[in-house]
């Protein structure tokens, strides 16, 4: 359904082939499965745990968890790969880069 996005501005792939979508404008992450079938949003709009205001960067990590930066709350937060928000990390204010976020294997 494409009334669902007004501008992607990032997905990712998870490990079982589920699909993770920002949608920038509206400030959603939205979940699919690996059929494409919407399973939920994930997280909401806000600055409390397990919500954001923006979506600086994301990546799935090789647990399978989903790490997403948001620059304006100053953090990066992880979300199991169905969804649920687990914990977040505190990133200083001022920190900037175009390059999102990354993960390194080793």
């Amino acid at each position: 359904d494409t009334t669902l996005f007004a501008e992607v501005s990032e997905f990712d792939v998870g490990l079982a082939g589920q699909l993770y979508v920002f949608d920038a404008p509206n400030r959603v992450l939205l979940l699919f499965d690996s059929t494409g079938a919407l399973q939920r949003r994930v997280g909401r709009q806000g600055a409390g745990p397990g919500e954001f205001n923006f979506n600086n960067g994301m990546v799935v990590l090789r647990d399978g968890r989903l790490a997403q930066w948001d620059a304006r709350n100053g953090r990066v937060s992880f979300f199991t790969a169905d969804g649920e928000f687990t914990s977040s990390w505190v990133v200083p204010t001022g920190f900037s880069t175009s390059h999102g976020i990354r993960t390194d294997t080793t």
